[in-house]
């Protein structure tokens, strides 16, 4: 069977394209609403956006969780500016919010030429030890295509933290010691 707009477009002078984009201008966009936890793993949110997700019910398909990753923005839109986060898809918009940060880094592969962190799914990013930071609660981030910096994740973290030599930023000098001693007092 033809696409309507062909069987329409027979029986009329209106270009099948045309009478497409026209049709799909008229419908309203539908809004979805996502949470991305400290482990990276993404919740679609019932029509209650407010009410956080309970249970296991985070989404698993890797084509799907690559394509919503792969189009995460910082939303600048005036609708739902609350959600800080958006991923288009077509007609959809996909507002998100994250506990910390929209990319959180679940493993690293290590190939012959290259070593990268992962996250979604399966989408990766070179990994540069020089340019991970520590929070002071102790999280580990590493920079990111999207926002910043991403998350890394708490297991991954403890993990590369063997490997890490970190550096002491009050070796400055003897007298920043007897300042802070003074301010015990």
């Amino acid at each position: 069977m033809q696409p309507f707009a062909t069987r329409v477009s027979r029986f009329t002078n209106i270009n099948p394209s045309k009478l497409q984009s026209q049709f799909y201008s008229t419908i309203p966009p539908r809004y979805y609403f996502y949470y991305i936890d400290l482990q990276g793993k993404l919740f679609c949110i019932e029509q209650n956006y407010q009410k956080l997700p309970t249970g296991p019910t985070f989404l698993k398909d890797s084509k799907f969780l690559d394509f919503f990753f792969r189009q995460i923005k910082v939303n600048n839109l005036k609708v739902n500016e609350d959600w800080p986060y958006i991923s288009p898809c077509g007609k959809e918009m996909n507002f998100i919010r994250a506990v910390d940060k929209p990319i959180v880094f679940h493993s690293i592969i290590e190939n012959q030429n290259s070593v990268n962190l992962v996250y979604a799914s399966n989408l990766t990013i070179p990994f540069n030890p020089n340019e991970i930071r520590v929070s002071k609660e102790g999280k580990f981030y590493h920079p990111s295509t999207i926002c910043k910096y991403g998350l890394i994740k708490s297991s991954l973290a403890l993990q590369l933290a063997d490997h890490f030599k970190y550096k002491d930023t009050n070796d400055n000098n003897d007298n920043n010691d007897n300042n802070d001693n003074n301010d015990n007092n």
